[in-house]
């Protein structure tokens, strides 16, 4: 069930030309040595006992064979789960040259595991079908997840870009890229945030343990998007500077919503060009719609959820503060760079909890949390729900061509939305 191949496939009817036209398949489909199909089980065996390390069950010539590898398919799946989709290299944007990653041994990690139910009423209604939100068309006809690579690559590498993707939307994923591909970790099953950001932030500290990681979600809008990018990689170098900080970027709240991550800030650490990076005092995941009235009021701001760290750093944090979770994936560890590193990858995915990154980790307030804020001349905006969505294009001034036939009906800020034709 683990093993993840490209294989050829023809392109739907309708397809926009920049898909790739591939589908993706599962072994378990094509006859892979998987006793069971369950839960992410490579062998089929109980529940592992902690405190033994772990011993994969497969044998070498296990993964499938595409019947098409002649001709050009790869013949062997590099990585079962952590499948590097190509090997091409894409300058980052020469505007931005001054910028590049390659001077900071900067990675980006963009999430795009996420189902988006909250959003489902509108990706539903724009796209016709239950796709998942990484990969709807809000804007153009790029999905939010192409958007996102789009961006990040103005400054830090396409080889240096991990896409956090999951096994259950492989159909979708597999249409996303054409020439140029990012690398694709693929998760087995959806374990959470924290799961998803301590897996990138181990598998990239494998290849380059000196590594600076941006996290970037795939659900939001940024205008000035070459602003932003100077604005992380600034970050990126404060944290080379002080490699003691994980940094939030945040942002300026125009209202008082509960459903945000919202920063009290403390003492001002530095500066990144001309905006403050603060200590953070406290991080409260989406509280009470009084607690948020006084945080606005007392002019702190909202977690964006992009941050900035060592990959080193994010290993460790996770180690003091989910070390249930850190355990299995520095079992994996041994297993790094090898054949086996993706089903190893899998059965620690099969055993670890499920933890959400705001809960587990933020809302601790470790002492290494700093909060940057974004400078004037970027707009950010969640798009977590439709009436977010909505609100910051008519803000925008965009009008994508289903906008006008929508009706919106704010019952709560945030959580509920009704979208009508």
């Amino acid at each position: 069930m683990v093993g993840v191949g490209v294989v050829d496939g023809r392109r739907e009817q309708g397809t926009p030309p920049h898909r790739s036209g591939r589908s993706w398949a599962d072994p378990c489909h094509r006859g892979a040595s998987v006793r069971r199909r369950g839960a992410g089980v490579c062998s089929g065996r109980a529940p592992h006992q902690p405190g033994r390390p772990i011993t994969p069950h497969w044998s070498r010539g296990a993964l499938w064979r595409s019947p098409g590898s002649a001709g050009g398919v790869p013949a062997r799946v590099e990585d079962a789960v952590a499948l590097t989709l190509d090997r091409t290299r894409r300058k980052p944007d020469s505007r931005v040259a001054s910028l590049n990653g390659d001077e900071q041994r900067v990675w980006s990690v963009v999430l795009a595991g996420g189902e988006g139910i909250r959003l489902r009423p509108l990706t539903r209604y724009v796209s016709g079908d239950q796709r998942p939100k990484p990969y709807a068309r809000l804007l153009g006809s790029r999905s939010l997840l192409q958007q996102t690579i789009d961006r990040v690559t103005l400054t830090i590498p396409l080889e240096r870009t991990v896409v956090l993707g999951l096994r259950s939307h492989l159909e979708y994923l597999g249409e996303e890229f054409s020439a140029d591909r990012p690398r694709i970790l693929m998760q087995p099953e959806n374990r959470g945030t924290a799961a998803a950001i301590l897996l990138a932030a181990h598998w990239i500290s494998w290849r380059d343990p000196a590594a600076i990681v941006v996290v970037c979600p795939v659900d939001q809008f940024i205008r000035g998007e070459m602003a932003f990018m100077s604005h992380v990689m600034s970050v990126a170098a404060f944290v080379r500077d002080s490699p003691e900080r994980l940094v939030l970027l945040a942002a300026p709240p125009t209202e008082p919503d509960p459903h945000y991550g919202w920063i009290e800030t403390g003492e001002i650490l530095g500066r990144v060009a001309t905006e403050p990076v603060f200590r953070v005092q406290s991080f409260r995941e989406k509280p009470g719609a009084e607690v948020a009235r006084e945080l606005f009021a007392g002019g702190h701001l909202v977690n964006t959820f992009i941050l900035v760290a060592t990959a080193s750093l994010l290993a460790e944090t996770g180690r003091r503060l989910l070390p249930v979770l850190s355990e299995w994936f520095q079992r994996v560890a041994p297993f790094a760079n090898t054949e086996e590193e993706g089903l190893a990858i899998a059965e620690a995915y099969a055993r670890a909890p499920a933890v959400d990154f705001s809960r587990g980790i933020l809302e601790a307030c470790p002492p290494s949390l700093a909060a940057a804020r974004l400078p004037a001349d970027v707009t950010w905006s969640d798009w977590g729900t439709p009436s977010r969505v909505i609100r910051s294009l008519r803000n925008a001034g965009l009008v994508p061509r289903w906008l006008p036939s929508v009706e919106v009906d704010r019952v709560d800020p945030g959580t509920e939305t009704r979208v009508l034709s």
